[in-house]
């Protein structure tokens, strides 16, 4: 909610007082604008969105089931004088909690005014808000949402009112969900800078984090704003850490860590994250001088998102069955620690998705998307093996300023048709690449070299990578890891 939106709502309900159960309107009602009084409060009772109210050309029937007739019958009422403009929102979701059918014959639409108008009441009884928690923040808002959700939810349950993205009737009821699948894709969910409007009307949409993957900020952000989060029967336990961090955490199912500021975790200091955790990143920063630890199983990936990854001299990241959606995994030069990650799905967002590496790295039976895995040591200790790469990542290879750079490849998949492995011609130093069976998306030999930038294509490069041991299908690298699976055809999610 803007300030100027917030102030809105202020001025017209909240100087109140829970105790005597009265509104006392300071501007809206006393200078007759009742019909802008009337949208706040349907706002408030969650059946119009807060960003409309101030709209001054609002097709009132548009953006709610017969709003024109329905905002008119209680300007009515307010101008007879049948109801007082400080009790006009206590009314509504009284009359909405008794049943009073209104105008509104949508049997959902009945059902979720009684369920909502309730589900409010209870909370703002339950939180025990007072005028000056209202004003100090968004709470009414939020407490708005929530429930909308929730409740909506609720009721396209009730009246089996859900529908999966390509199977929305033409005219569904008034409160629906709509469920999406894993892939879903920009064009499936926007249309103008906007969601859909069959999703924009929904009541809520329900979704897995993966169907996220791939989307723009701003898409994301709008899925998220009408999502249903399927809490556990008892609500997850969240621990917040910022700054140093001295001691070990351990992270069992159910548990959550996020970041509210960068952290430094310190040499002597383990995060474990086990079966069913997640962290958080929240868009921050983790350096890790000790040792971050991420253990799923098989049918269910463990979380990392969201986080930039800095890995300090002597640190250790330990990676089993995670799902791992940061910004960047980086390794300093004079890093003296360790990258393994087995048997997860690696994809990274935002501007430059690299993981950057100059010592001991193995990544071993993942699915790798969407990153740009830079090598750079002088030591032979860079395993890369059995992993399938999509279409959207590679291997850029760099040797050092001070020596040739190593690194074995073996037994990876690379889908697709785009060039997976280029060296660096930056420095004059061989690249010395040990690699076998691996397969290059083609039995041709030619058609796999075209995968590859060695000094075959550019004579700055000192290297050449050798082919003939490869191999001509698919190598035992995983096409499917928890919810995510490989078409190997192109080397995209199915």
């Amino acid at each position: 909610m803007s300030r100027s939106e917030f102030e809105l709502i202020n001025d017209a309900f909240l100087d109140y007082d829970f105790g005597v159960g009265g509104f006392i309107p300071r501007n809206l009602g006393h200078e007759g604008d009742f019909r802008k009084l009337v949208k706040v409060a349907y706002a408030a009772r969650g059946e119009l969105d807060f960003e409309k109210v101030e709209e001054a050309n609002l097709d009132l029937d548009e953006a709610m089931h017969r709003g024109t007739s329905r905002v008119d019958h209680w300007l009515d009422r307010l101008q007879s004088g049948d109801v007082d403009p400080d009790q006009l929102l206590l009314q509504m979701l009284e009359e909405a909690r008794e049943g009073n059918q209104g105008l509104n014959e949508d049997p959902t639409h009945i059902d979720f005014r009684e369920s909502y108008a309730k589900a409010l009441e209870e909370k703002i009884r339950d939180k025990d808000l007072s005028a000056e928690d209202l004003k100090s923040g968004d709470q009414l808002k939020e407490l708005v949402n929530e429930n909308r959700i929730k409740v909506g939810a609720e009721i396209a349950e009730r009246h089996g009112e859900e529908y999966e993205l390509d199977n929305i009737p033409e005219e569904p009821k008034e409160w629906y969900v709509v469920a999406l699948g894993e892939n879903v894709s920009e064009a499936d969910l926007m249309e103008r800078g906007n969601l859909r409007p069959e999703l924009e009307n929904a009541a809520a949409l329900e979704f897995p984090d993966a169907a996220l993957r791939g989307l723009f900020d701003d898409t994301q952000k709008l899925l998220q704003e009408k999502r249903i989060i399927d809490e556990p029967e008892e609500a997850k336990e969240i621990t917040e850490l910022s700054g140093i961090v001295e001691d070990d955490y351990v992270f069992g199912e159910g548990e959550v860590l996020r970041l509210t500021d960068d952290v430094q975790l310190d040499d002597d200091a383990e995060l474990v994250f086990e079966p069913g955790s997640r962290l958080d990143g929240n868009d921050k920063r983790l350096e890790l001088f000790g040792k971050l630890t991420v253990t799923g199983t098989e049918e269910d990936l463990t979380w990392i998102d969201d986080v930039w990854l800095e890995h300090k001299s002597g640190s250790h990241f330990e990676a089993s069955y995670a799902d791992i959606q940061v910004f960047s995994l980086y390794k300093w030069s004079d890093n003296e620690g360790q990258i393994n990650v087995e048997n997860s799905f690696i994809s990274l967002h935002g501007n430059n998705p690299r993981i950057d590496s100059n010592d001991d790295i193995m990544l071993k039976g993942n699915i790798i998307d969407n990153v740009r895995l830079v090598v750079s040591n002088s030591d032979d200790n860079v395993l890369i093996q059995e992993n399938t790469f999509l279409s959207e990542a590679e291997i850029s290879h760099r040797s050092t300023p001070f020596a040739p750079s190593h690194s074995e490849i073996h037994d990876n998949n690379f889908l697709g048709d785009d060039v997976f492995l280029e060296l660096s011609g930056f420095f004059d130093y061989e690249h010395l690449i040990k690699n076998s069976n691996n397969y290059w998306g083609t039995p041709n030999e030619e058609e796999a070299l075209d995968r590859i930038i060695d000094e075959r294509d550019d004579l700055n490069i000192v290297g050449k990578v050798d082919v003939a041991d490869r191999s001509d299908d698919l190598t035992s690298a995983p096409l499917e890891l928890g919810p995510y699976q490989v078409n190997p055809d192109d080397g995209t999610l199915i």
